[in-house]
């Protein structure tokens, strides 16, 4: 897959650092063999001393009103009706796989001790780059980082989607047995 860069720099000194936006997928192996995959973020991690990518943070507050909200529409005669015409034609649902998605978020919030972790090290105490709720974060000089899309010259680089495996704690593990 082709992917573009994002150069990162600070507002109070030379930083400068490259992204290249590969495909990674995080994927979470819970104790009862059940699976949540996921997309990385990109964040400053204080122990690298620089941008990795990190796991994104998962709160219970922020899924369980979305998880209702979804069980409050599959009630409704308009989509249960939605559904069996869909059915008849064919189609799947989507929401029950997004109702499933949103409950292995909220397992892993609820069950989760740790902090998130910079996948460059496996250390907590990385924070992202980009906060919806707080702005932009900032660099050691004082400065914030702002981002600036690259000119491609040339091809651009292919990576292949890179899966790493986690437990609930954000470790590495080892790509679990899929033959089970």
């Amino acid at each position: 897959m082709a992917t573009e860069s994002t150069q990162i720099l600070c507002t109070d000194c030379d930083f400068k650092h490259v992204i290249d936006h590969r495909p990674v997928s995080l994927v979470y192996n819970f104790p009862d063999k059940q699976r949540w995959t996921t997309g990385r973020k990109f964040g400053w991690c204080y122990h690298c001393d620089g941008i990795h990518d990190m796991e994104p943070e998962v709160r219970a507050q922020d899924v369980q009103p979305r998880i209702d909200y979804l069980k409050a529409t599959m009630g409704t005669f308009s989509y249960k009706l939605g559904a069996f015409l869909g059915r008849m034609s064919g189609e799947r649902p989507k929401e029950p796989g997004q109702l499933r998605d949103l409950e292995l978020q909220l397992k892993l919030a609820k069950e989760r001790r740790s902090a998130v972790r910079c996948l460059a090290c496996g250390k907590e105490g990385a924070l992202p780059l980009w906060d919806d709720k707080n702005g932009q974060l900032h660099h050691s000089c004082g400065g914030q980082f702002y981002s600036e899309a690259m000119e491609q010259r040339g091809p651009a680089p292919i990576f292949d989607r890179e899966f790493i495996y986690l437990d609930l704690e954000g470790n590495r593990v080892e790509r679990p047995d899929t033959k089970a």
